[in-house]
């Protein structure tokens, strides 16, 4: 998916940018000469934790088992911490496909920015990471540019030519009256409340995936339906996590308020964006009420528009910089998270499986841990 993402960007990132005096090649060099012996940089990102703001690096072993992490004060470059650990498996697995085709990486992170800057020459660079996406070695460079929106490039690390095609995950999109299908397909069958519908394209079917919730029972359902045929093609059930549930239960409790519907949002949606096509739509309870947020996909880039549920009106999209771990979402991760985790043990649950590894064990826990604070 080589695309650029654009969201509007959080105050607090634009203070976080403004706020750096040295720059990430001289964050990036002192990194490196901290860094073990034959370990690799894979990662450096300008992040705030608990008020303190640092420059955060990730290098791995050769077999990517181990992950040596540097902080570094940005205003006067000093090491601020130093941590060797065992990466938890989903970034072993990250970091091992980029080491294993470590002949391909032909240029370094100073040049990957800047082929960006080249660009883009206001952009100010938070996040840094080399990965594999859609076959290629890229750098992932998260920016943030001069209207204060983050947007991600992703510059191939063989030549340093930014990639702006459509593929990837930007290709699982859908016509607004598919999704419409499908979420009345999904409700009739089940009898249950729809919370989300989602465009998959993997696999030899076209689908959408809807997310239902069954008052009478408890358990949330999730269904995909053909793009095509409007068949069921297939249908999982579990149970809800603690914060989940309380979610959902906001949703609901706002819900005979809505006079928007899920077509209906859709529609405004795509108004405001014209020639976009739809990824998702979900229901969401904010502090500002029930809302639909719908990501949409124009020219290549990725746009969020939040949709009043009672009044129809097309509201601002706020960034939010996810936290894996912080399941009720109070913008930490601590003691609740850690409780929500050993509850859900074993089960089968996407939003607690943070690596996707089909259920939710020690992989999700050691993500939790490493996000903890």
């Amino acid at each position: 998916m080589f695309n650029r993402t654009i969201i509007t960007a959080s105050t607090l990132l634009v203070t976080t940018l403004a706020s750096a005096d040295i720059g990430f090649p001289t964050a990036i060099e002192t990194s490196r000469a901290a860094n073990p012996a034959d370990y690799t940089l894979l990662q450096i990102e300008l992040r705030e934790r608990n008020g303190n703001l640092n420059y955060e690096s990730d290098s791995f072993s050769p077999d990517a088992v181990m992950e040596f992490e540097v902080r570094i004060n940005p205003e006067t470059g000093e090491i601020t911490q130093t941590e060797l650990q065992t990466a938890d498996l989903s970034d072993q697995a990250d970091a091992a496909a980029v080491l294993a085709r470590w002949d391909e990486v032909l240029i370094d992170f100073t040049d990957a920015l800047d082929s960006v800057t080249g660009v883009d020459p206001e952009a100010a660079p938070f996040k840094l990471q080399l990965d594999v996406e859609d076959g290629i070695v890229v750098y992932q460079i998260e920016v943030t540019n001069v209207d204060n929106q983050e947007v991600k490039y992703y510059v191939n690390a063989g030549n340093g030519v930014i990639h702006d095609n459509n593929d990837g995950d930007d290709n699982e999109t859908a016509p607004n009256d598919a999704f419409t299908m499908a979420i009345a397909i999904a409700s009739k069958a089940t009898g249950a409340t729809p919370l989300e519908a989602e465009a998959e394209n993997q696999g030899a079917t076209d689908h959408i995936e809807v997310m239902l919730y069954d008052e009478v029972v408890g358990n949330v359902i999730e269904m995909d339906i053909s793009v095509s045929t409007g068949e069921i093609l297939s249908t999982q059930t579990y149970e809800p996590g603690p914060s989940q549930l309380e979610r959902i239960l906001e949703i609901l409790a706002a819900l005979p308020k809505a006079t928007v519907s899920f077509g209906d949002a859709l529609m405004i949606a795509s108004d405001a964006f014209p020639g976009s096509a739809t990824h998702e739509i979900e229901l969401r309870y904010e502090d500002a009420g029930l809302r639909y947020e719908v990501e949409l996909i124009l020219d290549m880039m990725e746009v969020e528009v939040h949709v009043d549920a009672g009044t129809g009106g097309a509201v601002p999209a706020n960034s939010t910089m996810p936290l894996f771990g912080d399941f009720n979402l109070d913008g930490t991760v601590g003691i609740t998270d850690l409780l929500e985790i050993i509850t859900m043990w074993n089960s089968i649950n996407p939003e607690y499986d943070i690596n996707h590894d089909g259920t939710v064990g020690v992989g999700d826990l050691l993500v939790l841990i490493e996000n903890w604070g």
